[in-house]
């Protein structure tokens, strides 16, 4: 997680907690709890979540949404995944020196596309402490915008890049195929 002004916190490792598709067939997943561990600022303060051991990060609950990277441009029938949380609009609240926030929506590439499969890895990407891509289209030309931002204590919002090295997985109980 990084923002415009520099700051940074890494985590070594991040998993899925829960999640559910939410039909056979559908464009929408639930109940998503994302974790991430080893995780750090860039002075080697441990950030946590409330309830969490130390250097541990918990998302809300989040639901997420199938869409496309820019239908018609090079990235044409990406595949995208678009999670926002399920009540409200924080993601997840840790703190490292100060209580940290994050807010709003978090768009990633799906890794595979036309494959049947239960098991989906999301690819979070960041460029300059913004998140990249920044939007996707659940339907063709029906774009919708998509970023998270983040706080620090009483400081204004600021937008905020997730990037993290390994994918993501996300285990769906049902086998669905995601058409690009």
């Amino acid at each position: 997680m990084k923002d415009p002004a520099g700051r940074e916190v890494k985590c070594t490792k991040g998993t899925n907690e829960q999640g559910e598709v939410i039909t056979a067939g559908s464009k929408k997943a639930k109940k998503i709890v994302m974790k991430f561990t080893g995780c750090e600022n860039t002075s080697g303060t441990k950030c946590t979540s409330t309830g969490a051991g130390a250097g541990e990060i918990i998302t809300q609950t989040l639901e997420g949404e199938l869409g496309y990277l820019e239908p018609g441009l090079a990235l044409a029938k990406v595949v995208a995944f678009a999670l926002k949380p399920e009540v409200g609009t924080l993601i997840t609240l840790y703190a490292c020196l100060q209580h940290d926030e994050v807010k709003g929506c978090i768009v990633t590439k799906l890794s595979e596309a036309n494959v049947l499969t239960n098991k989906f890895s999301l690819v979070f990407e960041e460029a300059g402490g913004e998140q990249k891509p920044n939007s996707f289209e659940p339907e063709l030309n029906n774009k919708k915008s998509c970023s998270p931002k983040g706080k620090v204590g009483n400081e204004a919002e600021l937008a905020e890049g997730w990037e993290f090295g390994d994918e993501l997985n996300i285990t769906a109980p049902l086998m669905q195929k995601i058409e690009s």
